[in-house]
C-alpha cells in the first residue's frame, strides 16, 4: 500500500522467542487454545511446514505464518476475526515489539482524521455511527492485544520513513528488549509526532489540536494511543 494509506498499531509483547516451537506454544497458552500453524515460505508463497500444539484445550486455531528462511529473526501471523478483512497479520520482533498491519478504520490517515474531526459524519450517518463502527474495530483489536499480554497500543500511518521506525524495527535493534514508552519517546523525539488519547479524540477532546494540525497539512504528524 502507499504510505499513509494503511494504519499500523504497535505494542510490546513477552510472548517472542526464536526457537518457532517455544514461541508457538507460548501463543497457545495465551490464546489457550490448541494451534495447527501452517508455515508459509515468503519466496515461494508455499506451504512449508504445518506444526500441531497439542496444549489440552478443546478449541483449535489454524494460524497462518510467514517466516522467511533467510532471516530467522521474526515471525508474520495471520489471526483470525471476525470481520469483512478476515484477519490481523501481527509481526514478532525479538526485541519484543509487534506491529499489527492494517486497522480497517477507514481508507486512508487523512480520512481518519477528518472523521475525528466530523468532517466527514455524512458518509457514515454521523458521529454516533462513526463512533460505533470505530468501536467495532477497536474491540477485535483489543481482544488480540490483550491476549498477547499488551497494555496499549500505539496507532499510526504507514509512514516507513519515520526515524523510530527505522530504529526499533531494523535488524541493528534486535539485540536488546525495547519498552513501550521508548516507541512514544522516539516518535515525538526523532520525527514530531504529537500523540493523542484515542478515546479523548474520538469524545473531541483535543479537536482544537488536531484541526490545528489538520489544517497546516500535518495529519501524518498526528498519531494515538489506546489503552486497554
Amino acid at each position: 500500500m502507499a504510505e499513509g494509506k494503511s494504519f499500523y498499531a504497535y505494542s510490546v509483547s513477552p510472548l517472542y522467542h526464536p526457537e518457532p516451537l517455544i514461541f508457538l506454544k507460548r501463543l497457545s497458552t495465551a490464546l489457550e487454545r490448541n494451534i495447527k500453524a501452517c508455515f508459509y515460505d515468503i519466496q515461494e508463497n508455499t506451504p512449508d511446514e504445518v506444526i500441531m500444539i497439542e496444549n489440552g484445550y478443546k478449541e483449535v486455531l489454524t494460524i497462518y505464518l510467514n517466516k522467511d528462511r533467510n532471516d530467522d529473526n521474526t515471525y508474520e501471523v495471520e489471526f483470525p476475526i471476525a470481520h469483512d478483512e478476515k484477519e490481523f497479520n501481527i509481526a514478532f520482533y525479538p526485541n519484543g515489539i509487534i506491529s499489527m498491519i492494517h486497522i480497517p478504520f477507514t481508507q486512508s490517515w487523512q480520512f481518519f482524521i477528518e472523521t475525528i474531526l466530523d468532517k466527514t459524519g455524512k458518509y457514515y450517518g454521523g458521529r454516533a455511527a462513526y463512533l460505533a463502527k470505530m468501536n467495532e474495530v477497536r474491540f477485535l483489536y483489543k481482544n488480540v492485544f490483550e491476549t498477547l499480554k499488551c497494555e496499549k497500543a500505539f496507532i499510526s500511518p504507514s509512514i516507513s520513513s519515520h526515524h523510530w521506525v527505522l530504529l526499533f524495527l531494523d535488524e541493528t535493534s534486535y539485540h536488546s528488549k525495547i519498552y513501550f514508552n521508548q516507541i512514544l519517546l522516539e516518535a515525538q523525539d526523532k520525527d514530531h509526532i504529537r500523540i493523542f488519547n484515542l478515546q479523548e479524540a474520538l469524545n473531541g477532546e483535543h479537536d482544537s489540536t488536531i484541526s490545528e494540525m489538520y489544517q497546516k497539512q500535518q495529519y501524518h504528524e498526528i498519531a494515538f494511543v489506546d489503552a486497554f
